[in-house]
């Protein structure tokens, strides 16, 4: 397992996986970070908070634009897969952790956040066991982009009531949940080969079992072949049939 984790590790720390414009981005939105915290406690000024929802907002925006790079230039790295839900997941947690100390129920989003992310982090590794490093899937950036509308708006908007604040955060718990239900469903279909990696042995033409399991791909191309290889046996005995009943012909008419 770990020489697995090694390997995928190893091939993911090369200049070309790692030197990219939207690692770049997303390594200053890592860097920005501290100033998110800076603007929800030390800094003394009646619009501290328009401020610091401008930091987030203008994070988020880079989260953006380092995709669209990425996807539009052929940029997308394995690393970058790798780096930027870690930026995602830093920012969340800070600006989180933050609102909790106001909001009390911000408190169990934070732990249900940690749970989820405790998640992610053991899936991911026994989906890289196997080799496969994936991005984040659509109901992610859905979630990702409920919590940051909700944290923003509670930001931006310091003085709400907190019947609207603890509606906005169990949305966002909702979501969250939901979340981890289907990644938990898509990281087992990866690992266990209901999906992307189903697993099939065949057997060999000599008769052996191959070791190593087979992708999807490989296994419907290898049953493809096992069937073309069947079909050819049948034609070669339907063959030697006939040869052998034009031969007896061929006696009786001597």
């Amino acid at each position: 397992m770990k020489g697995k984790i090694g390997q995928t590790i190893k091939k993911m720390l090369t200049k070309e996986q790692v030197f990219t414009i939207p690692n770049a981005l997303c390594f200053l939105r890592i860097l920005i970070i501290p100033l998110i915290v800076w603007g929800f406690f030390f800094l003394d000024v009646w619009y501290s908070h328009y401020i610091t929802a401008g930091i987030i907002i203008f994070s988020a925006l880079l989260d953006v634009i380092d995709g669209k790079i990425a996807r539009k230039f052929n940029m997308v790295t394995d690393f970058g897969k790798a780096i930027d839900p870690i930026a995602d997941k830093l920012t969340q947690v800070t600006v989180a952790t933050c609102l909790a100390i106001k909001y009390v129920l911000m408190r169990a989003l934070v732990v249900l956040f940690v749970l989820k992310e405790i998640v992610m982090l053991i899936m991911g590794l026994l989906a890289m066991r196997k080799g496969i490093v994936k991005s984040a899937k659509w109901f992610g950036k859905l979630n990702t982009v409920i919590l940051f509308l909700t944290m923003s708006v509670m930001v931006f908007f310091p003085k709400l009531p907190p019947l609207a604040v603890n509606i906005m955060t169990l949305v966002a718990m909702c979501s969250m949940i939901a979340t981890i239900i289907l990644y938990v469903i898509y990281y087992i279909a990866i690992i266990y080969g209901k999906k992307n990696a189903k697993t099939s042995k065949v057997l060999t033409l000599d008769g052996r079992v191959p070791d190593a399991d087979l992708t999807v791909d490989n296994a419907v191309n290898c049953e493809t072949l096992a069937t073309k290889t069947d079909n050819f046996f049948q034609a070669e005995s339907k063959e030697q049939i006939n040869n052998s009943v034009q031969a007896e012909k061929e006696i009786k008419d001597c």
